[in-house]
């Protein structure tokens, strides 16, 4: 990764961490940005389409299964007997897996969590919470996106505020954008979509903490009475066993055509094409944090059908935006008859709101600032290394 001379002092940067990960590349592009040098020790197995220009150290034998919990404390033992640099930070992007790692290391380290891992930390059992916690309260510092899951940490896992810091990581603007509408037809013929009829896409992972089933499930109800509209499910890193059920629930229906699921992990860019086609983008989890895939959707022109959750409280500016509380299969078919119902025109200009709102309000260069006061690097250094690039 590209860094300047002005940088050269900068401690040594170790992430624990799942290079294959999407958020992982996402830290890994701001680095970039920023102009930081890092390097990646990871517990999970070697695999293909690793990020290019970063030195990644594979933790664990390629033998032992995985993810699994002695995954974990192999690849933690085997980082506690690395030598360290003086002042080398450790920072784990995950508090589950690559923060018990970072934890059984022995080494000072910074935790990076995610609301699936804290907000429904109880529910999956003693073992599992009592990790997240030693995890978490070993941590010097624990970044958080919203104050939900800062408030959170406070009060449930006992992390001293003062270790606690909050910020977004915006998203890619360079490949998360809107197009005009002529290109909007064109994606839609590549994909085998209609050009004039409503598509709505599910953009979060095909799990149960995103309501998946449910989701399609109303819409395939909703079929039952309409004749037009499409559905695309980007099933991303899915749990197997869950997107067979949904499968099946799509295979036992008349209107099984008008769903389209896409299987395969998506590079951002193509990620980006399909939320391009969408008029709606459906984020339902049952918690979350404030996530990227959102703002991601919203800068392509897609609308987004949120959760009523403290964590997206920042976005309720945004008019365009659609509010769910009923998330039984009933609940979403009202969903999708009432946005199917919005008139061309109206579609637009919410589209292009959208768009505008997180282009205003989550930049990239607030996010570069507030990972230079994590590391604590000098940010009237870190600006000459951007200007620079």
């Amino acid at each position: 990764m590209s860094h300047t001379t002005s940088l050269g002092h900068q401690p040594p940067i170790t992430l624990i961490a799942n290079p294959y990960s999407v958020h992982v590349l996402r830290w890994l592009q701001l680095y970039e940005k920023a102009g930081i040098t890092v390097r990646v020790e990871s517990p999970e197995r070697k695999q293909e389409g690793a990020p290019k220009g970063v030195t990644i150290e594979h933790l664990a034998p390629g033998w032992i299964p995985g993810p699994s919990f002695l995954r974990y404390r192999r690849a933690g033992k085997a980082a506690r007997q690395r030598s360290r640099q003086p002042g080398e930070i450790l920072h784990a992007h995950c508090t589950s897996g690559s923060g018990y790692t970072a934890l059984l290391s022995r080494h000072p380290y910074i935790v990076t969590t995610y609301g699936s891992e804290v907000f429904g930390a109880r529910e999956r059992g003693r073992l599992y919470y009592w990790m997240i916690k030693r995890v978490l309260r070993g941590a010097s510092l624990v970044t958080a996106t919203t104050p939900k899951m800062a408030s959170t940490l406070i009060e449930e896992f006992g992390v001293p505020e003062d270790r606690i810091r909050m910020f977004s990581l915006g998203y890619d603007s360079s490949v998360f954008t809107m197009v005009d509408d002529k290109e909007r037809r064109q994606l839609r013929r590549e994909r085998d979509l209609p050009s004039t009829e409503r598509v709505w896409v599910i953009n979060r992972r095909s799990l149960s903490l995103y309501r998946t089933i449910e989701v399609v499930s109303g819409f395939l109800q909703f079929c039952q009475d309409h004749a037009d509209g499409h559905l695309v499910v980007l099933c991303g890193d899915d749990d197997p066993a869950y997107s067979k059920k949904l499968r099946d629930v799509i295979a036992a229906s008349h209107h099984k055509s008008r769903v389209h699921m896409v299987g395969e992990f998506l590079p951002a860019e193509d990620v980006a094409q399909w939320l391009r086609t969408a008029d709606f983008a459906i984020s339902v989890p049952k918690t979350d944090q404030l996530s990227t895939s959102i703002l991601e959707a919203m800068a392509c022109g897609s609308i987004p059908v949120l959760s009523d959750l403290e964590a997206y409280q920042q976005l309720h500016d945004c008019e365009a935006i659609h509010i769910v509380s009923d998330y039984s299969v009933e609940g979403f078919t009202r969903m999708f008859e009432e946005t199917w119902s919005t008139s061309t025109k109206e579609l637009q200009r919410q589209r292009s709101q959208c768009a505008e709102f997180v282009t205003g309000r989550f930049s990239e260069s607030s996010v570069l600032d507030h990972i230079c006061d994590l590391y604590e690097l000098n940010a009237s250094e870190v600006s000459e290394t951007r200007e620079a690039a």
